[in-house]
């Protein structure tokens, strides 16, 4: 059974690619078109490019698309984001 630091890193990347979101394999070329994911299940996504007709799809694991850098929000000391009140 695997540890939950494990699971979370299998999780985390799917946090950002959800259907309808805009991805990027890794090493793609920049002249290729940002694909188009359809559907998520486990450590998969299937994605398209808008222009394929929609019963072409690729299926790739997670670990293979491009994450963009999260970086975390500055919060003040109430826990709010700058320039918004504290729940």
């Amino acid at each position: 059974m695997p540890t939950k630091v494990t699971e979370l890193r299998c999780v985390m990347p799917s946090l950002l690619v959800r259907p309808g979101v805009s991805v990027r394999l890794k090493r793609q070329p920049f002249h290729v078109p940002d694909f188009l994911v359809m559907h998520c299940k486990s450590d998969r996504a299937w994605i398209r490019q808008p222009n394929w007709p929609r019963h072409i799809q690729l299926c790739v694991r997670v670990t293979q698309l491009a994450m963009p850098e999260v970086s975390p929000q500055k919060t003040t000391s109430q826990g709010a984001p700058p320039g918004q009140k504290p729940l």
